[in-house]
This record gives structure tokens, C-alpha cells and sequence, in this order.
């Protein structure tokens, strides 16, 4: 497994060679995520029935809409649904707010890990304080 770090991707997946190059010489422990494909439908069920976090403070951060490349009428309302899904998350918490990252696509870590960063400070110096003040906002950065 070590040492087999090469991977061919397509022209499309050409932005994150890296990141699959990387992860290609990871040990199996790593992608943990993938682990949780199996229960993937279950989880979903079990997330769907929650209504509210109570008053703990919720960043929600979102690809940018318009990054999307949806043509058929499934893929375009498919997107449509996804962004209305991410605005209801805020109901979640009374503390809760949303980011919409300009120019990212799915991998919004990748696209701008500025972004999450400067947030996920955002979000500790507003929990040391005590004051939310983007509260139910969705805000495009």
C-alpha cells in the first residue's frame, strides 16, 4: 500500500490530483469515512428525525450555488433541494448561521480553506464571548 501513490484522474478531477494522489498513500485507517457508506442509509433516517440542537452555536458553510453544474430538470431541482436543505439547518439551533462560500465547489475545504478557517475562528472567539452575531443569517463570502 505505502508507496503507491500514483493515480490517474479524470480531466474533470484534474483540481483534486492532489488530494487523491495523497490519499492514495494513506493506510486504510485514514479514509475513515468511507466506512460509513454501509450505514449511510441509516444514519440518514436517524438525521432526518432530528428537529433541534437546543442553544449551542451551529455554523453551517455551503458550496456556492452557482458552482454547480447541474442541465438535467433532476440535477437542477436536485441543487435547489440541497440549498433549501442547508437554509433549514439553521432552524436547528436559535444560534445558528450560514456561510455560502464564493467560487467553491463540493470541496469546500479545498476550493477555500481560507474561508473555513477564518469561520471556525469566528465561531471559537464567539463561543468564548458568548455573543453569536451573525445569528440566523446566511451570508455569501
Amino acid at each position: 500500500m505505502f508507496g503507491n501513490c500514483q493515480v490517474t484522474v479524470s480531466e474533470q478531477d484534474k483540481p483534486y490530483a492532489g488530494q487523491y494522489q495523497a490519499m492514495q498513500c494513506r493506510p486504510s485507517y485514514v479514509d475513515a469515512d468511507e466506512s460509513e457508506l454501509p450505514d449511510f442509509d441509516t444514519s440518514s433516517k436517524q438525521a432526518a428525525g432530528l428537529r433541534e440542537f437546543g442553544r449551542i452555536p451551529l455554523l453551517i458553510i455551503s458550496r456556492d450555488p452557482s458552482k454547480d453544474s447541474a442541465t438535467s430538470p433532476d440535477e437542477i431541482a436536485s441543487v435547489q433541494v440541497w440549498q433549501q436543505e442547508q437554509e433549514n439547518a439553521k432552524h436547528l439551533s436559535p444560534l445558528a448561521w450560514r456561510i455560502i462560500a464564493k467560487g467553491s465547489g463540493h470541496m469546500v475545504p479545498l476550493d477555500r480553506p481560507d474561508l473555513v478557517i477564518s469561520q471556525l475562528i469566528s465561531l471559537v472567539n464567539d463561543v468564548r464571548t458568548g455573543d453569536i452575531p451573525n445569528s440566523g443569517t446566511t451570508l455569501t463570502k
